[in-house]
């Protein structure tokens, strides 16, 4: 498995492991709604 820590890891992959990892129904970044 690639390594997913923070210093190794590009804001867009990051944030493609949160989605992933909360499911499709989240957006990040878009607040509260």
């Amino acid at each position: 498995m690639a390594s997913i820590l923070i210093k190794d890891t590009s804001r867009e992959q990051r944030e493609h492991i949160v989605r992933e990892s909360l499911g499709d129904e989240y957006d990040v970044g878009c607040g509260m709604n």
